[in-house]
């Protein structure tokens, strides 16, 4: 932050430099460093019209001294310096009844928002000012917040689809191609729900600054709504649409300073072009979303749309539709898979796993099914749903007499790290069922954990603190390091299968094993070897110090009941 943009004031205009900015009663402070760093003008005005503060962007752009800025009324400031007609009276007013008005006038755009909710006199005005020079700007009129967004300064979702149509009817007539570019952020939600609104905000203004300040050949853009952005590019071929997208990712995943922290926000994007992915406006936004999601499934970037996508979009619909179904029909459920101790032979733990018996289709693979669910945003639910009938059975079998050594494990995806109330979620469902959290054992993934590791960390201390433990599943596929075993509170580590399938095939397969177990030990962390099969993958994890191993050489999952009379004694 520039030093001139430290100073601050009250509502009634006394300036106190080096002070933080108070945007009302009631209303969260410390907001200038937040406006500084979107890297668009910003100007408070109180209820008299009088300036309180100003950062550098919003002087630069008024023509204003630092110490002009103080002296005087806003008004009169900006009418005689940038040549603002009497509207800017008009628009003062006008926000002292409505929480948020838009203007394009001359050569600058004004937006102006209400801050506070208390008395008029504890009031003032936030006014977002852009160089709008060489921009096709709308009539010098007052626009409504439902053509344009208050905080990004782009138009909404009704105004772009306005403007797509008419570039639509201009590449008909002169017979040219373009692309329609929908990108959504990756870890905006995080975000908001863990540094608030505010940081929210920021981070969604300062993606909206990046994309108009961009060097684009655009027809168009957009925000969308939430955290979801668009560009309709102007004449191209689909390599001049490959540049603009990759520019437009790299510019919004670049680091945002929020209340001095540097927050990265991913980005996954899809293309689709008029006229090869579509003729029409919804043909054409529905191939992009879907390209997006693409993108999204596989960790972020961007794709093209391919004709492939949209049978393999249906075939995921109807899935999602069955799915969305089959906990109400009865045809989910858990089957149980033993853990044993390799010293003893003896029953260390459970796991649930999830099962989906179709009446139409048999059995579908959680392989095939737990992705839709994830992006379906449905992982929530069906996640509830396998959690209760864990703790449900736990308690079954307690109540029969039958005693089961060590913990229940069960997954969490990533998706449900996302929600800001996992914790309070989890322990509900725990107590409600009668169980402790002391009897349950989390099972993560390392691209769960990976895609938030802060997050996740924080997240997984509050569940340690309450009796839970936790295994990282599937470890060695793909992010394994030392440093991040480190920050996370992990009680073991699961090999991942194809590390033990391929064990016995030669000594650097059997070296990478070792390395696991070794580092795990060195930490104070227990391994279990997942996918055992064979015995003599038993004795060679035995001597590399392994302590539990799960797979078919020991038992496959099985129903709650066989499970049970198989390996459930009695107290």
């Amino acid at each position: 932050m520039n030093e001139s943009d430290n100073t601050a004031s009250d509502l009634s205009g006394n300036v106190r430099p080096g002070s933080q900015v108070s945007v009302g009663a009631g209303s969260p402070g410390c907001v200038a460093e937040v406006l500084t760093s979107l890297g668009i003008g910003c100007v408070l005005v109180d209820g008299d019209a009088r300036i309180t503060w100003s950062n550098t962007e919003g002087r630069r752009l008024c023509g204003w001294t630092p110490e002009a800025a103080t002296q005087g009324n806003a008004v009169d400031l900006v009418m005689p310096v940038t040549g603002l007609p009497e509207a800017v009276r008009l628009l003062l007013g006008t926000a002292a009844r409505r929480q948020i008005v838009h203007a394009t006038i001359k050569a600058r755009d004004l937006r102006l928002s209400l801050l506070g909710r208390g008395p008029e006199d504890s009031r003032c005005v936030l006014v977002v000012i852009q160089d709008v020079t060489g921009q096709a700007c709308a009539q010098d009129s007052i626009r409504e917040p439902d053509r344009y967004d208050a905080l990004t300064g782009l138009p909404g979702r009704a105004q772009f689809m306005r403007q797509l149509q008419g570039a639509l009817q201009d590449a008909r007539r002169d017979g040219d191609s373009f692309a329609l570019v929908y990108l959504d952020l990756d870890r905006f939600k995080e975000i908001n729900s863990t540094r608030g609104h505010l940081a929210g905000d920021a981070v969604l203004a300062q993606t909206g600054a990046r994309l108009r300040n961009a060097a684009f050949s655009c027809r168009a853009m957009a925000r969308l709504g939430d955290d979801a952005f668009a560009i309709a590019t102007g004449p191209m071929d689909r390599d001049g649409a490959a540049a603009v997208v990759t520019r437009a990712i790299g510019l919004i995943g670049k680091p945002v300073k929020v209340l001095d922290e540097m927050v990265s926000v991913g980005v996954s994007a899809g293309v689709a072009m008029f006229p090869d992915d579509g003729s029409t406006l919804d043909d054409l936004y529905r191939h992009a979303d879907m390209a997006m999601y693409q993108a999204k499934a596989a960790g972020g970037g961007w794709r093209f749309y391919s004709t492939g996508m949209s049978v393999e979009m249906d075939a995921r619909v109807r899935l999602a539709e069955r799915l969305a179904n089959a906990e109400s029909g009865g045809e989910l459920e858990l089957h149980f898979q033993p853990q044993i101790c390799l010293r003893s032979g003896s029953l260390a733990g459970v796991e649930a796993l999830l099962r989906w018996r179709d009446p139409a289709y048999g059995w579908i693979s959680p392989a095939e099914f737990i992705p839709v669910a994830e992006e379906r945003g449905m992982m929530g639910a069906v996640g509830t749903w396998v959690l209760e009938t864990a703790c449900a059975q736990l308690r079954d079998w307690r109540d029969a007499g039958l005693h089961l050594p060590g913990r229940l494990a069960f997954n969490v995806s990533a998706y449900q790290l996302d929600d800001p109330g996992i914790v309070e979620s989890l322990l509900s469902t725990v107590m409600k069922a009668g169980v402790q959290p002391t009897d349950l054992e989390i099972e993560l993934t390392e691209g769960a954990v990976m895609k938030n590791l802060e997050g996740a960390a924080r997240i997984l201390d509050r569940l340690r603190a309450q009796g839970f433990t936790f295994a990282l599943d599937d470890f060695g596929s793909g992010y394994s390091s030392l440093n991040h075993l480190q920050r996370l509170p992990v009680d073991r580590l699961k090999i991942d299968i194809l590390f033990v399938r391929e064990m016995l095939l030669g000594s650097r397969q059997r070296a990478m094993v070792a390395a696991i177990i070794g580092m795990a030990r060195a930490l104070g962390i227990e391994v279990l070897a997942e996918g055992v099969e064979h015995p003599d993958q038993a004795s060679e994890l035995a001597g590399l110090g392994c302590d539990t191993v799960q797979g078919y050489w020991y038992g496959r999952p099985v129903s709650a009941a066989e499970f049970a009379g198989t390996w459930l004694a009695r107290k």
